[in-house]
């Protein structure tokens, strides 16, 4: 049986692995959160009794302030009691990862291009895991549609990179299974908006990260800018 990741050490691990996110926030009033989605759209995040996360998509102060009412008595059940916000970029091609276990047991990491990464069915390419940069290259070129979402050596070598990078967090955090979704590109940049992970039993986040994730209450620049 796997158990959910907490969401501070799931955007922390990302952070830890040099994988960009979009800007997140931390916080318990309502106020903190309407300032910080300043109108736009943001998902709102909260870990269940069980560490299921729980994702709320606002646009607006209106519904922000429902999606706030209705994800914090979640979030009042942990200690320290904070709601976390995804700032959720309008502009960009969407894609996801996804890494799990195949039928006879070995890791698998799945790029999917298309809006489930939310719409039409994606186009998807997988390839077993640990994904070494030979690897992710091969993935892209796989893919039917790549021209529409990466631009030229540059724009692939990016998206190698963040497979190269999905590829050993999931490998060497032993987790069970890990989505990065919806990641958005943008020119030859990408931002994570939305992750979760699992593993069969508890993942020791770095102390120091661990630490910052949970005790410090505020706005966080994207994790991995260079």
């Amino acid at each position: 049986m796997s158990v959910h990741l907490a969401s501070a050490d799931v955007f922390e691990l990302l952070h830890h692995y040099g994988i960009r996110t979009t800007p997140r926030f931390y916080a318990s009033t309502i106020e903190d959160i309407v300032t910080f989605a300043r109108g736009g759209r943001v998902l709102l995040r909260a870990d269940d009794g069980e560490g299921t996360p729980i994702v709320v998509e606002a646009e607006g102060e209106e519904q922000v302030r429902r999606a706030y009412e209705r994800l914090w008595p979640f979030a009042a059940q942990r200690e320290p009691a904070l709601l976390l916000a995804l700032r959720d970029p309008l502009e960009g091609t969407h894609i996801s990862i996804h890494a799990t276990f195949g039928g006879r047991g070995e890791p698998l990491l799945t790029l999917s291009v298309g809006k489930a990464a939310g719409g039409d069915v994606p186009e998807r390419t997988s390839q077993a895991c640990p994904v070494g940069e030979d690897e992710a290259i091969a993935m892209i070129e796989r893919l039917r549609g790549r021209q529409a979402i990466v631009h030229g050596t540059q724009g692939k070598s990016m998206l190698a990179h963040l497979l190269v990078r999905a590829s050993r967090l999931f490998v060497g955090q032993d987790l069970t299974e890990m989505r990065l979704a919806p990641i958005v590109l943008h020119g030859n940049t990408y931002e994570v908006v939305d992750a979760t992970m699992a593993a069969r039993h508890s993942v020791e986040v770095p102390r120091e990260l661990a630490r910052r994730a949970h005790d410090v209450k505020g706005y966080y620049k994207p994790s991995g800018r260079q």
